[in-house]
């Protein structure tokens, strides 16, 4: 359970709702939506909390929930994959700087995974077991049944066209996909979420800037029109979830010959052949929501479009001010992946205790934050605060952390937008808040203790 180290939380009034999954019936009649989860699973109660007196900002992320798809995998072996990453990288991430006492999660499984009811119950258990006692009762699980390999493709596909119907899984206003690989890298706040008006916070990349062709070429099959944004470079990428429909509808005006969204998906995945392996018929569900996004609902969205080269590339200079993220892209983040033995479990591990003891030392508030504690006991956290950060030097970026997801960030590269990275490097350091932390991963991280 963690402790709390200062009395850093307000109460508010809550009114809980059980969570509903519906039917939508749009213009196209049941061709949306024809398909629910299984019902088989067990969720948490949605926690709803009164529009007044909060700020925008945190009434946006008080209705925000976490969304994972994700698979058991092989628990046996030494490289990290299945629930060993989940809870290695994600979960071990999440629980040490998430503001828990408002997280709310879903994550998704397909239903090969179970056999019967027992073996479902059972696969829920173990799901729940991956996360401590106090957050597993935050967390739902469902079960996918869209599962058929020979009609949609291999399991990382499926665990895309399942983002694409996250509105059929929860009811939350908010969705904030993240993937099991995702590393949190510091102390998360509503305001690194959402901007001061409530809209969530997007970190993208000019499309026409984006290595992978196919995956363009598989947004510009869907939408029927060149793209401008691509959207598989942050995390968690967050919607409002009410897009997601719209998404489909927009889709299905484009492509009136398919007699549901499904059969739409079945065709974009075999737009280059039947080979269902072949890269060219790939595609990123986060590039299509974030285009989307942009191309019809862009004032509902705070953009940040990670480019040195706004005028030239065609967007306001206003949409092109940097902003540091909150996680990294564990999997696949560059030097490491180019290591022989990176995903490895042990390698893995002390890759994420690194970045967990970095993020800490930057989230740590600066004094004038800290002197409303008692006196003593601010300097006792000071004194223990500059032992364990004395390796780091807070005045410059957290660079590995916040400014580098998979490869480092393009702001960097001109002047100009350099040096809005310093200044809203120092406004994020301002804006930390006193919080409480698990002091067992604490003791983990910087002096004796077991792991977790």
């Amino acid at each position: 359970m963690p402790a709390t180290r200062a009395n850093a939380f307000v109460v508010v009034g809550i009114l809980l709702v059980i969570v509903n999954f519906s039917y939508e019936i749009g213009p196209f009649g049941n061709r949306i939506r024809p398909w629910s989860p299984n019902h088989g699973s067990s969720g948490p109660i949605s926690t709803i909390i009164p529009r007044s007196s909060i700020s925008p900002t945190d009434i946006a992320f008080a209705n925000l929930e976490l969304f994972a798809s994700v698979f058991p995998g092989n628990a046996t072996s030494e490289m990290v994959n299945g629930f060993t990453e989940l809870q290695s990288t994600l979960i071990r991430s999440l629980q040490f700087f998430w503001p828990l006492e408002t997280l709310s999660m879903t994550l998704v499984l397909d239903d090969t995974v179970y056999t019967n009811s027992e073996e479902r119950d059972s696969m829920t258990t173990t799901t729940r077991s991956l996360f401590h006692a106090s957050v597993a009762a935050k967390v739902s699980i469902q079960y996918n049944s869209l599962s058929n390999h020979s009609l949609y493709g291999r399991g990382y596909l499926i665990q895309q066209l399942i983002m694409f119907w996250a509105d059929n899984f929860t009811d939350a206003e908010y969705i904030g996909f993240v993937d099991d690989d995702t590393l949190f890298s510091g102390a998360v706040q509503a305001n690194d979420i959402f901007d001061e008006l409530g809209r969530p916070r997007v970190i993208v990349t000019p499309a026409k800037l984006t290595p992978r062709t196919w995956w363009t070429d598989a947004t510009t099959f869907a939408f029927q029109q060149e793209p401008k944004v691509y959207g598989m470079n942050y995390f968690p990428v967050v919607i409002n979830a009410s897009l997601l429909h719209k998404m489909r509808a927009h889709i299905m005006l484009k492509h009136p010959q398919y007699s549901c969204f499904d059969d739409f998906y079945m065709a974009l995945i075999r737009r280059n052949g039947e080979n269902l392996h072949a890269i060219e018929n790939e595609f990123s569900q986060f590039y299509m929501m974030m285009d989307f996004a942009y191309q019809f609902h862009r004032d509902e969205y705070d953009w940040h479009i990670e480019t040195h080269e706004c005028d030239r590339l065609g967007f306001p200079q206003e949409q092109c001010l940097p902003f540091s993220r909150v996680s990294l892209h564990a999997g696949w983040f560059s030097p490491n992946v180019h290591q022989d033995n990176y995903d490895t479990k042990e390698v893995r591990r002390e890759f994420v205790s690194e970045n967990l003891r970095r993020g800490y030392c930057y989230s740590v508030p600066p004094p004038p934050a800290q002197s409303k504690l008692h006196h003593q006991e601010y300097e006792e956290m000071a004194k223990l605060d500059n032992e364990r950060c004395q390796q780091y030097n807070k005045s410059n970026y957290n660079w590995k952390g916040e400014w580098h997801f998979e490869e480092p960030t393009a702001w960097r590269n001109g002047k100009v937008t350099a040096g809005q990275m310093r200044m809203a490097h120092r406004t994020k350091q301002q804006s930390r808040q006193l919080r409480a932390w698990d002091e067992n991963e604490l003791a983990f991280l910087f002096g004796s203790g077991s792991q977790l």
